[in-house]
């Protein structure tokens, strides 16, 4: 009996009181753990277990239930077998990027984050969106460098660098230079590291803070106004309070918002190693819930690639996902989970070609000719148009409203052509834009379409 209870009490250290790993990370009502293809946890007395892998997604298995769960860099959660689960990191992910410190939390092949579906992911009496919604800040989602993005070849950092968005970007465009839209502590915390420009070598400043609550949690608030920070190291803050404006020049006005597990207190230069996934949870924190909200459009001008201080960072040229309405229907094949983009002080264009990001460790090729660009639309009768060129190559695409052929066009590099107006009928609540690629050797690229709900 004795032998039994001391083999009980070893368990319960290893797998902790709730059945899930005592090395598991916490964050507010879920926890995070490495796994490895074939492994297996327990949380609530559920099996979870990762069956495989296929590009950027992940085979889960709760019980007798499995789903393919795609990283969440724009993605919430799903429940599987009674468990609210979703995909935190993954190795695949990890890999395209050459500065893998940022995902060092990823140990294994996938780094899950699971919760009970009763519970929200974090207790809002206890936490709240980091940007004040006193003055009507209103997060839209569409930036480019969100959760993990890939952002390509970042040579302003090193010749060979290849970027993984370190947390999420939150424009705020239009509070550069003025006390609006102030950024609040998310939680009751302490002031850990308030930067100026003389530690970022920049005009902009930098606020860390240590949670109170949450063990090793601690949250990074970059691109702050230092003429307007309010708070000093060692400092209490309580959940809202101010703690500074933002600042902001002529390129992009943004909170660079990231959120790291550390057993030590991070510094500004490594502030962003250990990162971990929270898009779920600023989702919840802003929308209030979990459940897609419905971004649906009766008309709309989008530029594609532009530099973001014409388009706030909004390039769209991800991948699409519903909470955001719009996006490229890009298949499995795809890891980047997005296109290309080229821009210039002359505009910019979401690029296409059969092999994208060729030469790097995102070259995918595209098993079809074409791509598909949808909006989430109401159903009726729309007056649609497109501008289609490159900036820096010959082109060559041929343009599809709703299946209405708008024509063939063959471009000079650095030049653009505006189709005719159409008029198409959406009958499935998506308006679908179609690039024919006839030229495999060319790219194929749009610089902007234009669309709006009219009268039959």
């Amino acid at each position: 009996m004795l032998k039994l209870k001391m083999l009980s009490a070893l368990l319960l250290m290893c797998i902790g009181v709730d059945g899930f790993a005592a090395d598991s990370i916490r964050f507010g009502n879920t926890a995070y753990i490495s796994l490895s293809v074939g492994e297996r946890t327990n949380y609530l007395g559920k099996t979870i277990e990762v069956l495989a892998l296929d590009n950027s997604r992940s085979l889960i298995r709760v019980g007798d239930e499995q789903e393919w769960l795609e990283v969440a860099k724009r993605s919430l959660p799903h429940t599987i077998g009674g468990l609210r689960i979703f995909v935190s990191d993954q190795i695949n992910i990890k890999n395209l990027t050459t500065d893998t410190p940022k995902h060092n939390l990823l140990d294994k092949d996938v780094l899950l984050c699971i919760s009970d579906p009763a519970k929200p992911l974090l207790d809002p009496a206890a936490f709240v969106f980091p940007i004040s919604k006193r003055d009507g800040y209103s997060w839209k989602m569409e930036e480019n460098s969100h959760m993990f993005a890939y952002l390509g070849l970042a040579r302003w950092i090193a010749p060979d660098y290849f970027r993984s968005h370190e947390g999420i970007d939150l424009n705020m465009h239009e509070a550069r230079g003025k006390k609006i839209h102030p950024l609040v502590a998310i939680e009751a915390a302490t002031v850990v590291l308030v930067a100026d420009s003389a530690v970022t070598k920049s005009y902009d400043g930098c606020i860390i803070l240590k949670s109170d609550t949450q063990e090793n949690i601690y949250y990074v608030y970059k691109h702050t106004n230092p003429e307007t920070h309010r708070v000093r190291v060692g400092q209490k803050v309580k959940k809202g309070e101010t703690l500074s404006y933002i600042w902001g020049d002529n390129v992009w006005g943004h909170l660079h918002f990231a959120i790291v597990y550390r057993t030590d207190t991070p510094g500004y230069a490594d502030r962003y190693t250990n990162l971990l996934n929270f898009f779920p949870q600023l989702y919840e924190l802003h929308f209030g819930t979990l459940a897609p909200v419905q971004n649906v459009r009766t008309e709309g001008y989008f530029t594609f690639g532009h530099r973001k201080e014409v388009c706030k960072n909004f390039k769209r040229i991800d991948a699409y996902h519903e909470v955001i309405g719009y996006g490229w229907k890009l298949g499995e094949w795809n890891l980047a989970r997005k296109v290309e983009d080229a821009e210039s002080e002359l505009g910019g264009n979401a690029r296409l070609k059969k092999v994208l990001h060729a030469g790097t460790k995102a070259e995918s090729e595209n098993q079809e000719s074409f791509y598909d660009f949808e909006v989430a639309v109401e159903n009726g009768y729309y007056i649609v148009s497109a501008t289609v060129g490159d900036l820096f190559s010959p082109s060559s695409q041929k343009v599809f409203f709703e299946g209405t052929e708008a024509g063939l066009f063959e471009m000079k590099k650095g030049t653009f052509q505006k189709t005719n107006d159409f008029s198409v009928r959406v009958t499935d609540n998506r308006l679908t834009i179609r690039l024919e690629l006839p030229d495999h050797s060319k790219y194929g690229g749009i610089k902007d379409l234009t669309f709006k709900k009219v009268e039959k």
